[in-house]
C-alpha cells in the first residue's frame, strides 16, 4: 500500500504486517516509521 499527499511531497507506505512509514519525497528522508499493533483493515487517506 502506498499513497501520496495532494502536493506529492509526502508518501506513506505500509506493509501487510502493519509496518508504516512516512517519507518526505523532496528531501528523500524518513519522517516517521512505526509498527501498527492492531489490524486497521485499510489505508489512511492523505488529504
Amino acid at each position: 500500500m502506498a499513497g501520496f499527499t495532494p502536493s506529492g511531497r509526502y508518501m506513506m507506505v505500509g506493509g501487510h504486517k502493519g509496518h508504516l512509514a512516512i517519507v518526505d519525497m523532496k528531501q528523500i528522508s524518513l519522517i516517521k516509521e512505526f509498527q501498527e499493533v492492531e489490524y486497521s483493515g485499510g489505508g489512511i487517506p492523505l488529504y
